[in-house]
């Protein structure tokens, strides 16, 4: 007989299958209504663009910039949000500075961004750039939302029996942190990889899949244009489940 669990992830697995069924069929229906392949390409067609794509080297050396350039952004954004977090929370001067740079990230069009750093440093540094500006922000509010909600009694206990150091960060700090910080980082490396990619666009960097998005484009190659853009949807599930994998797997070695 199988376990409550196992029908729980049968029931999922058959939902989750049906769903994409659904939609591939809908993609087909309307490719083939429409007919007007180099605008709105068939599944099929899709598929072996796809495939082809994967054996050229043009392809493998646009994925591997762009993977750079995602990467090293999240990682700064994630390393400038998580510097500037405590501060904020430490110093009122600091958060008078900081929290209102960070409003103004969050609420400028990412477009104007692009456009006025391209004119300023060109096009290759642009995705890393607009990669971190998108997760700084994201980075910088969930960490200190967390340091506020810390347990204020268990602060308390701590400053009583002069808890310190790793301890303290340990008991009073982490479990709050990576509630909020595994959310925040799933959600960035998403938030990155479409940034990143849309700067590659408007930029139109070298060596890039935004680069080949807006050739394909240009010529009305619309299954390839439909095939990179399937390598981008399918990097940034990777690497957002990827995040959330490291997260799970620091609450267990931490036994939190």
């Amino acid at each position: 007989m199988p376990s409550i669990m196992t029908k729980k992830i049968l029931k999922r697995a058959l939902l989750v299958s049906f769903a994409i069924v659904f939609w591939l069929a809908a993609w087909e229906i309307a490719a083939r209504t429409l007919d007007v392949d180099f605008i709105f390409p068939t599944v099929l067609q899709t598929t072996k663009t796809f495939f082809r794509l994967l054996g050229t080297s043009v392809f493998w050396k646009s994925l591997a910039h762009s993977l750079f350039r995602v990467l090293l952004g999240f990682i700064i954004g994630l390393a400038a949000g998580s510097l500037l977090a405590p501060l904020a929370f430490r110093f009122v001067l600091c958060r008078a500075l900081i929290s209102p740079i960070m409003s103004v990230i969050k609420a400028t069009p990412v477009a104007s961004f692009i456009m006025v750093l391209w004119c300023f440093v060109g096009s290759s540094p642009v995705p890393i750039v607009i990669g971190a500006l998108m997760v700084a922000p994201l980075i910088y509010h969930n960490l200190y939302d967390a340091i506020q909600a810390r347990d204020t009694d268990l602060s308390e206990v701590c400053a009583v029996y002069e808890v310190r150091g790793y301890r303290k960060f340990r008991y009073l700090y982490l479990p709050k942190l990576l509630e909020f910080l595994i959310p925040a980082t799933v959600s960035g490396m998403g938030l990155c990889w479409k940034a990143s990619i849309a700067a590659e666009i408007i930029a139109y960097t070298k060596n890039s899949i935004g680069r080949q998005i807006y050739i394909s484009k240009a010529f009305l190659e619309g299954a390839e244009l439909f095939a990179y853009t399937i390598a981008v949807i399918l990097m940034s599930l990777i690497f957002e489940r990827l995040m959330h994998f490291l997260g799970e797997l620091v609450k267990k070695k931490c036994h939190l």
